[in-house]
């Protein structure tokens, strides 16, 4: 299950802070005990919006929820993949050196 830019849905100025952290933090909770219960993966993605402070509370509880969070990031002269939790694995970060490097670029022959 693919779900894209889950904390945009919360991003109107009509919702308060409270109600938004609220909801978010159910359906974020909904959503692990789902993956968890039917043994599928979640994937959630989270673009930045106006609201700095809000941003970062619905990133911050999304990342409480979550088993892993990666970022990908477009530095001034490089992307970056980053690993910031996983249950098993240190953080870090790996940057692509190139722009013309893709992902299948990393997967070995299967012959």
């Amino acid at each position: 299950m693919i779900i894209s830019d889950i904390a945009g849905y919360f991003s109107d100025k009509d919702l308060t802070d409270d109600e938004a952290q609220r909801v978010f933090s159910q359906i974020t909770t909904y959503l692990s005990n789902f993956a968890q219960e039917n043994h599928v993966i979640v994937i959630a993605t989270d673009l930045p919006h106006g609201d700095l402070r809000r941003n970062d509370m619905l990133h911050t509880l999304a990342c409480q929820k979550a088993g892993i969070v990666l970022s990908l990031k477009q530095t001034k002269h490089s992307r970056a993949i980053g690993l910031e939790k996983h249950p098993s694995l240190r953080s870090g970060l790996v940057e692509l050196p190139s722009e013309t490097i893709k992902l299948t670029d990393f997967i070995g022959d299967s012959a």
